[in-house]
């Protein structure tokens, strides 16, 4: 790598003319959509497509937040869908048999009640670099119900059921040593960043895929969710959900408007595919939205968490 990329590479994102993004992809089956046969380019499946509502949640909610235009999410979501033989038709010529219902927008973590209050063993304001890193934000996250609820959540988008179930239970071991140690007195069981911490070795323990989307849990990002529905259950006023596509991108140092049609055409590829495990596409993004052309890097690893659901844990008192 040259001086001149070393530097650019360091630069913010936010100051970046082209910045690189990990964009994150998980598509989750339901019992009823497995039993479909996947399209082809011989077998089409066709689809009536109606736009979602634009979201803002989580902790965190700005008001500035503008997304682009929902013609050019739906545009970029047809092209999508149609690389994978999803294609639009409407009756008598082409039957539909999905409905594909997209919903966007933000999903905010707010740590800035945390960092106001944090203090160290002395009771003094602690100074220094604000923490970014998960097992830094984790001191935060412990004693506040609410941001465990936001991390989850986010969890769930990035990384599908199972991963948020796996945080889920490494969070409430966490929980549980926090809170065992503050009742005693000591610090005898590990805490993160500490070795054997309970998030800590679900990090180690897991591969690069699993740290990427804990890191990412962390922090505020942008969503699109595409819900593929049985089109003639609806037509009956059932919902019967097929498959769901859910896309996230870090919202640091970038917009709506520049990642969300770079976000859904990453994610073509995965659109109606079981997936096993979240896949994570970098490309290099323009500030108008597009992405430059070149061969993504997919980043693959280990076979998704077990969906074990833990037994709820008490949340830690401050100390």
């Amino acid at each position: 790598m040259g001086t001149g990329s070393f530097v650019f590479a360091l630069m913010p994102k936010a100051f970046q003319p082209k910045p690189l993004m990990d964009f994150n992809v998980i598509t989750e089956m339901t019992p009823e959509g497995r039993k479909l046969a996947p399209p082809s380019p011989e077998h089409p499946v066709y689809y009536v497509a109606q736009g979602g509502a634009f979201v803002r949640t989580g902790s965190a909610l700005s008001g500035g937040e503008k997304p682009p235009p929902v013609a050019d999410l739906a545009k970029a979501m047809e092209r999508a869908l149609a690389m994978n033989g999803y294609l639009p038709g409407l009756p008598p010529e082409h039957r539909p048999g999905l409905v594909v219902i997209f919903t966007y927008g933000s999903h905010g973590a707010d740590y800035a009640e945390g960092l106001a209050l944090a203090v160290d063993k002395n009771g003094n304001p602690i100074e220094g670099p604000p923490p970014v890193t998960a097992e830094e934000l984790l001191t935060f996250v412990v004693h506040d119900t609410a941001l465990q609820a936001d991390l989850l959540e986010r969890a769930a988008l990035m990384g599908g059921k199972a991963f948020a179930a796996d945080l889920k239970r490494a969070l409430a071991g966490e929980i549980l040593n926090v809170q065992t140690n503050y009742d005693s007195g000591q610090q005898f069981l590990p805490e993160s960043p500490a070795f054997g911490a309970p998030i800590h070795t679900f990090i180690e323990n897991n591969g690069p895929l699993v740290s990427h989307l804990v890191e990412e849990a962390f922090h505020s990002c942008y969503f699109v969710v595409a819900s593929a529905y049985d089109y003639a259950a609806v037509g009956q006023g059932k919902k019967r959900l097929l498959w769901r596509t859910k896309m996230t991108v870090d919202a640091q140092g970038v917009n709506m408007q520049e990642t969300l049609v770079p976000l859904i055409t990453s994610a073509a590829p995965y659109f109606g595919k079981d997936m096993t495990e979240a896949a994570v596409t970098t490309k290099r993004i323009s500030r108008e939205g597009r992405v430059e052309i070149g061969t993504p890097t997919v980043v693959e690893d280990k076979p998704a968490p077990k969906n074990a659901e833990p037994a709820n844990q008490p949340t830690p008192k401050a100390p």
